[in-house]
């Protein structure tokens, strides 16, 4: 009886099945809490943008409000596909260089593509679907395929199918591809080299691509929500302790009053 008992959790091919069934209950949870909710993705955008303001991602070719909005509009018109308007002119490196717009827009498109700042990798609310290929995480390269033509487009128990939870998650997918571009577009106009923008985007809106061996098999697919809590709650408390007057403290006072 005491073998038996002690086998579960001693066992590899018990333990890889019990393994199995919590990641499946997991993924389950959290695809139809968040995605096909509204609230959800503009909670998300919202969020991820004051964490733009709170870390100084501003255009400075802009003053006021526009500082902010101005690179999350061009965040967009990029993810489109579309040249952005002064481009060249507006980041330091790209106007030594004298390229064009067009030059200007491919040429930080690239930047973008070559560190992995957008994709499926850098969807926080990633459901088990299978890795992305190389355009996915391309801006202006949306995806192709009709969800209601998929196989389990009406199967709940499929999340990456099922047509709510799979159109929610390419939503999610824009979302944080704004969050990720609009300050990366801003520190470049800052001065920041791509490496050192790219660096700081992914400390303030989590590097989900990051995974250790461990988070990629158990922390990620057991613990929900694991990958931005243990991301985030380390850089809030370092920002804390470092400014404990600065801009961060001050959204924590007043959302406190």
């Amino acid at each position: 009886d005491a073998g038996r008992f002690v086998k579960p959790f001693t066992d590899p091919e018990a333990i890889g099945n019990a393994r199995k069934a919590v990641e499946t209950f997991n993924r389950l949870f959290k695809s139809h809490v968040t995605m096909p909710f509204p609230a959800f993705h503009s909670r998300n955008l919202f969020s991820g943008q004051l964490q733009n303001v709170l870390f100084g991602a501003s255009d400075p070719t802009v003053k006021g409000p526009l500082a902010y909005a101005k690179p999350l509009a061009q965040a967009y018109k990029l993810r489109s596909g579309k040249a952005l308007k002064n481009l060249s002119r507006e980041v330091p490196e790209f106007k030594q260089l004298g390229l064009t717009d067009r030059e200007a827009t491919e040429a930080l498109s690239n930047e973008v593509f070559a560190r992995g700042l957008t994709g499926d990798a850098q969807n926080a609310a990633d459901i088990g679907k299978a890795a992305p290929d190389a355009a996915s995480r391309m801006p202006g390269q949306p995806q192709l395929k009709n969800p209601l033509l998929q196989k389990g487009a009406f199967n709940p128990l499929q999340p990456e199918t099922f047509v709510p939870t799979r159109i929610g998650g390419d939503v999610a997918g824009f979302v944080e591809e704004l969050n990720r571009l609009s300050p990366y577009i801003a520190y470049r106009k800052q001065g920041y080299s791509a490496d050192a923008a790219a660096d700081l985007v992914k400390r303030i809106q989590v590097d989900y691509s990051n995974a250790t061996n461990w988070e990629t098999k158990y922390g990620r697919n057991v613990i929900p929500f694991y990958m931005f809590a243990s991301r985030m709650l380390p850089m809030v408390a370092k920002e804390l302790a470092q400014h404990p007057g600065g801009p961060m403290a001050q959204a924590v006072k007043v959302s406190g009053r």
